[in-house]
């Protein structure tokens, strides 16, 4: 009993110690590295995927006719999947969910020839488990990146109103920003440069106003088109570079707002340390005291 009790203390001293000992070694422990976009997704930089390899590929290409989509969800489709550097097509991706999940029917196969509910049961869940990880991986990425780039918002919208101040030339403005841009803002200003060189500025922000679905991008769209339109949107950008700096001093706080309880999870093991040992003592005194009895 006595090394039980030990052993249970040395576990929640460990895990009492470890944020206070990460904290010091310059670890920030408030932060969220599966949050941040290079961590979920390495765009251009990630693994290839394993359905990317030549014979499962062609498996995919095979099943991949199969998959039923109407023309109007697999064009929305593969809009998002090329917005999120996934390297299939529409069909491909729901295929190759469905493909994965088969490992686990084979599992569930196999136990059921051995007779083993256990197996056939772990099976069944691996085969919803992989089947899910395959198919919410797109919004996943999608969302992990508008998270990304929404708290980039702000200075994005400064930058580009500072810029505008020496120069009027609104592509030339964005490439500039485009080179300190995050990854995830920087995928969608490719996208939009690319489209203004090539098209009709007015409608190439236009749509980059449809992709990101944000309020302060469609002001800054609207601004921008009338200074394409030769008129003067100076103030329109001054009030809204200074809407966009209370923005970011209210996201600077709602971070803020979340570190109490963060700290109260990180404190909490250490807490619970200090009545196990209380508990120790307590037991090891009554053990001490009945022993001398007998």
């Amino acid at each position: 009993m006595q090394s039980a009790l030990l052993l249970i203390i040395f576990i929640f001293l460990y895990i009492g110690l470890l944020y206070p000992t990460l904290a010091i070694v310059g670890y920030d422990i408030y932060s969220k590295p599966n949050k941040t976009l290079s961590t979920i997704i390495r765009w251009r930089k990630r693994e290839h995927d394993i359905w990317q390899t030549t014979t499962l590929y062609n498996i995919l290409q095979i099943v991949a006719p199969l998959i039923p989509l109407s023309e109007s969800a697999e064009k929305r489709m593969n809009e998002d999947l090329a917005r999120a550097d996934i390297p299939f097509n529409a069909k491909e991706y729901y295929a190759k969910a469905i493909l994965s999940s088969i490992s686990g029917i084979l599992v569930a196969l196999i136990g059921s020839s051995m007779n083993s509910t256990l197996i056939v049961v772990g099976g069944i869940l691996l085969c919803i488990y992989l089947f899910f990880k395959n198919y919410d991986q797109l919004g996943d990425t999608l969302k992990n990146k508008y998270a990304i780039i929404e708290d980039e918002i702000p200075q994005f919208i400064r930058s580009i109103e500072s810029g505008l101040h020496t120069d009027r030339d609104i592509i030339r403005v964005l490439e500039r920003y485009n080179r300190i841009a995050s990854p995830a803002m920087r995928s969608e200003l490719e996208v939009l440069l690319a489209d203004m060189q090539t098209s009709n500025v007015q409608r190439a922000l236009m749509r980059f106003d449809n992709r990101m679905n944000s309020a302060e991008i469609s002001r800054l769209v609207a601004a921008l088109i009338e200074i394409d339109r030769g008129t003067d949107a100076t103030m329109t950008l001054q009030y809204l570079a200074q809407d966009m700096t209370t923005l970011h001093r209210s996201l600077i706080q709602k971070e803020l707002d979340k570190r109490p309880g963060q700290m109260r999870r990180a404190i909490l093991p250490s807490g619970v340390i200090l009545v196990v040992m209380m508990f120790y003592i307590m037991i090891m005194a009554v053990v001490t005291s009945a022993s001398s009895l007998f």
